[in-house]
């Protein structure tokens, strides 16, 4: 057994690497060409010789070594890897410090936002920022639970509204998965809480089923004497089956007429994938070329838009008239049976 003595006056030659001075039960202090001492035990773990390293010497002395010795044989005759309990440690103690809600979820923000359009992801950090941060942001995972999280939606609800709780615990519930996933808390307390909330009040938007009822919007529709482009993008909606905000948004570059493609850019799909729509049916060709051939479009210069003209198709229309709200008060006027249509049922 080593003696403190020996330890102080442990030295290693310049020709060797290092020298190892054994005390007992594994235990021992490694010497360097450069004067550094360390204390090393060493044992064996499923068949394999393993160390730990257990400090520097003399700011850990033989008798403070010999103690960590005992502590990490009590680890090691329990089952455990002492080396492997050392580690785990250490990556708590390195999340302890980022820990807390606001943190993470802008760490997760960052790790997702990537793959999420530009508008989602500001809309997401934007709702966090205004009704879950000022409450929860400061405080540590571990300690946020299922009551605190409902406390701070009937914030939320307590406003009125009743959609924005939902996709505030939905978002609450992906920053708390994340942080099980990072070792900040154990579990995600946004599942408990599934029925807590008010019930979103769904609106249900009626459909045109039936072939003939189709034949005669189709038809009200073509007959309708408002502006051309209003007219044309209904009808574009029926044909090409978009969304309205895609058909709003339809630039005369994005069209080539004479293959009847039009190519929407990534940058407007929530995938965010290069999406081609076919404009198969020549109806179509034949309602954008009567759109850049109309007296009121004059300004586009061409009857052949694939080619010269450019700008976006709805550009020349008041942009109220072209959203939601506007197609679908456009089918109301045009179809006085079409109840609760909206300017999507394409």
């Amino acid at each position: 057994m080593l003696t403190d003595k020996q330890c102080k006056n442990a030295s290693c030659d310049a020709g060797r690497p290092r020298v190892r001075l054994a005390d007992s039960g594994g235990l021992y202090l490694e010497v360097s060409p450069s004067g550094s001492k360390r204390w090393f035990w060493k044992y064996r773990f499923d068949g394999k010789e393993k160390r730990l390293a257990l400090g520097g010497y003399p700011d850990l002395g033989l008798k403070e070594a010999r103690v960590a010795r005992d502590d990490a044989r009590k680890q090691h005759q329990s089952g455990a890897d002492p080396v492997l309990t050392r580690q785990v440690e250490r990556l708590s103690s390195r999340f302890d410090a980022n820990a807390s809600f606001e943190v993470t979820a802008r760490e997760f923000h960052a790790t997702k936002k990537v793959g999420w359009s530009d508008h989602y992801a500001k809309r997401w950090m934007e709702r966090l920022e205004k009704d879950i941060f000022p409450w929860l942001g400061k405080l540590p995972l571990s300690q946020i639970g299922a009551p605190m999280l409902l406390q701070t939606l009937r914030r939320v609800e307590a406003r009125g509204t009743r959609e924005l709780p939902h996709s505030l615990l939905e978002a609450c519930g992906q920053v708390f998965r994340y942080g099980v996933a990072t070792g900040r808390c154990e579990r995600s307390p946004a599942s408990d809480l599934r029925g807590a909330l008010k019930p979103v009040l769904t609106r249900h938007v009626s459909a045109i089923v039936e072939p003939d009822q189709v034949g005669d919007l189709m038809r009200a529709i073509d007959g309708y004497h408002g502006h051309p482009v209003t007219r044309a993008a209904l009808l574009l909606s029926a044909l090409l089956f978009q969304r309205p905000g895609n058909i709003r948004q339809m630039e005369w570059a994005e069209l080539d007429l004479v293959e009847r493609m039009w190519a929407i850019p990534a940058l407007r799909l929530s995938e965010r994938l290069q999406f081609c729509a076919v404009a198969g049916a020549r109806a179509a060709t034949d309602v954008l070329l009567h759109v850049a051939s109309s007296d009121s479009l004059k300004s586009l210069g061409s009857c052949r838009p694939h080619k010269t003209a450019t700008g976006r198709l709805c550009e020349s229309v008041r942009p109220s008239r072209m959203r939601g709200p506007g197609s679908s008060a456009v089918i109301r006027r045009i179809d006085l049976d079409a109840g609760n249509l909206r300017g999507n049922l394409f």
